[in-house]
């Protein structure tokens, strides 16, 4: 019984002392079970992912106090802590070394300054977020939006899926980008199980399979066709880019980069697709 209880004694104190490292600095953690603070409750792990996988989804077992950091401190040569981890969204945080590898990365191959305009989010300053997406990759710590000046989106979506990304979300002038199927970091989740190999990582959908919503108003001349989906929005600019296809009942097609599509009111059959944020492929037909 004594040595039980010294073991455990132990695992708390390792748990206690966690340390996370970054390219130019390394930080004690906070566990998670020390937190009150609700705006730090995480969703439990969504039905639609099998149990082998599901620990991506999972809560932090630690997190950083911000409280004790001192925001300006460097993580990498090109960015600080404040640049993922921001004291105004909340008294914690945490965030992905690997991503902040990726970013650095970006950085030196551009040559030129990255603008972060979201890192980290607890779930409950996410909830704040108009439609954003409930297990928002932002609150695991390993998502970034971020624009670089006199750089295409698509430039940007290219680098990102170079650097390891599994995920993009382009907007008009910056870009989502998240590496969901990387590895959670053990120093915030722990151990990854012995059953999480690449495979099972690589299985994990992009995107959560939830319903798109369609909307359709009408006016006397036209119908507006828009689609809705819960994404990972930016917090600034919450509409991602959008890009319609339209074969009409006279068989001509009609394209637009309007997020709310305007179609001319006449009867027969509309097949429409549109790509959102440059990912995520949907189709609908409507019989008028």
């Amino acid at each position: 019984m004594a040595a039980e209880k010294a073991t455990e004694e132990t695992v708390g104190k390792a748990i206690a002392n966690q340390i996370v490292c970054y390219p130019q600095t390394c930080f004690p953690t906070t566990p998670m079970a020390q937190i009150k603070d609700p705006n730090y409750i995480y969703p439990r792990p969504p039905d639609w992912l099998s149990f082998a996988i599901n620990r991506q989804y999972t809560s932090p077992s630690a997190i950083l106090d911000l409280t004790v950091i001192d925001p300006s401190t460097p993580l990498s040569a090109s960015f600080q802590v404040q640049d993922f981890m921001a004291n105004r969204k909340g008294p914690y945080g945490l965030y992905s070394p690997l991503v902040v590898e990726r970013m650095q990365t970006l950085v030196n191959e551009l040559k030129k300054p990255v603008r972060i305009t979201s890192g980290y989010r607890s779930p409950g300053y996410n909830r704040k977020v108009k439609d954003a997406a409930k297990w928002s990759r932002h609150t695991y710590g390993d998502a970034v939006d971020f624009s670089v000046a006199e750089t295409r989106i698509a430039d940007l979506t290219a680098y990102c899926k170079k650097y390891g990304a599994d995920f993009t979300l382009t907007y008009p002038k910056h870009i989502h980008c998240d590496w969901r199927k990387s590895k959670l970091e053990p120093a915030f989740f722990g151990s990854q199980p012995l059953h999480l190999e690449d495979t099972f990582l690589q299985s994990l959908p992009s995107q959560p399979p939830e319903e798109a919503v369609w909307n359709v108003t009408e006016t006397s001349g036209q119908r507006q066709v828009a689609v809705h989906l819960m994404l990972d929005l930016d917090e600034e600019e919450g509409t991602p880019t959008h890009q319609w296809t339209v074969r009409l009942p006279s068989g001509r097609v009609l394209t637009s980069s309007d997020t709310l599509l305007s179609l001319p009111k006449q009867p027969g059959t509309y097949d429409i697709q549109v790509l959102v944020g440059g990912s995520i492929q949907l189709t609908k037909i409507f019989k008028w």
